[in-house]
């Protein structure tokens, strides 16, 4: 049934011993989680003292003030991201009662029908993710998985199409959203933020999706399920939104969001050169023969991580380009280069090696 008040389903439960089987089994993988959380912490910290990360730190201090100088980009990543779930999660909450309404599936096939996002997601995620990582494009791909879920959405609104159709679509999307969605939080804020700015956007999803919920659940109680598919995709056209303005803001920023992999790493490579010849250095150490090798060997190590730490190493803190620049060239010089984590950059015959 619906709760009169809030227009949220409710269900009578007989069997309170498999509610209680139930509710023991979430129990059991929330240790098994706690447990695992416990052991990469530990295998963490054991990484970081035998590579020695704590002396080669950057010297940034991490504060809660740090968000006021995120980027633009950063808070359009933000804004897609709470508008994007709210848009999904409380759809999955008030659907099981959708699908038996409007296309009179059975409880048990509402029920199926409704953890398809979750199920289909779940085997289609790896998938997704090695898609983002050949391909790069996360701007582009992130806005095919909106219109895909609008896509779903038309179809639950306006056609009687067996609703499976509909959510293996918005399960795919789901899936495309997530692999291009949260990796360029890590592209456009150093590395040390990076903990500072997941924390914000975790924080701005959720309030969003407390608000939505409700809101949503006072809708199809008093509107019904059609206006309430409506409501859900003028959040999706909102995301959609804020793609295209992402889109053409990484563009005039030089296109790094939505750059391949190969193309990540000769920008990177660009950067590094350009401060040292920042630095009036007469002897240029990446030259046009070698910006190919060093790019292959970023591109093996993680373009995006090496370009996040080397920002944080120049970028930031109160010592002039210059003199990073000259430190910069030293380094290379003496046959290592510490860009603030634990790896070290070796010169063998012109050629890059990231160990």
């Amino acid at each position: 049934g619906i709760n009169a008040e809030y227009g949220v389903p409710y269900f009578k439960v007989d069997n309170f011993k498999l509610m209680g089987t139930l509710l023991l089994v979430g129990a059991g993988l929330c240790v098994i989680s706690l447990t695992i959380s416990l052991l990469l912490a530990f295998l963490d910290k054991r990484a970081a003292r035998i590579l020695r990360k704590d002396s080669a730190g950057t010297g940034e201090v991490i504060k809660l003030s740090d968000i006021t100088r995120f980027s633009a980009q950063t808070w359009l990543i933000f804004a897609i991201c709470v508008c994007y779930y709210v848009a999904i999660f409380p759809f999955i909450s008030l659907g099981k009662l959708f699908f038996e309404q409007k296309f009179g599936l059975s409880e048990s096939e509402a029920g199926v029908c409704n953890s398809i996002v979750y199920l289909v997601g779940a085997f289609a995620s790896p998938f997704a993710g090695l898609i983002i990582d050949k391909s790069g494009k996360n701007v582009m791909w992130l806005l095919v998985a909106i219109l895909s879920t609008i896509g779903a959405y038309t179809l639950l609104g306006f056609t009687f199409l067996h609703p499976y159709v509909a959510m293996v679509i918005m399960a795919l999307a789901y899936a495309l959203s997530a692999s291009a969605m949260w990796p360029m939080v890590s592209l456009v804020v150093p590395e040390y933020q990076l903990g500072t700015a997941y924390g914000m956007m975790q924080s701005i999803q959720n309030l969003g999706l407390a608000l939505v919920a409700i809101a949503a659940g006072a809708i199809a109680g008093k509107f019904g399920y059609f206006i309430l598919v409506l409501h859900f995709m003028g959040w999706l056209a909102l995301a959609a939104v804020f793609i295209l303005l992402l889109w053409a803001a990484d563009a005039r920023a030089g296109g790094y969001l939505n750059a391949s992999p190969a193309k990540r790493a000769e920008m990177t490579a660009d950067e590094v050169q350009s401060v040292l010849d920042g630095g009036n250095m007469s002897e240029p150490l990446i030259n046009d023969n070698s910006v190919m090798d060093f790019s292959q060997s970023l591109r093996a190590s993680s373009a995006t991580q090496l370009r996040s730490k080397y920002m944080n190493r120049i970028n930031t803190g109160g010592t002039s380009d210059f003199t990073r620049s000259a430190e910069l060239h030293q380094s290379l010089r003496d046959g290592s280069i510490n860009l603030g984590a634990s790896y070290q950059f070796s010169s063998n015959a012109n050629r890059g090696i990231l160990k």
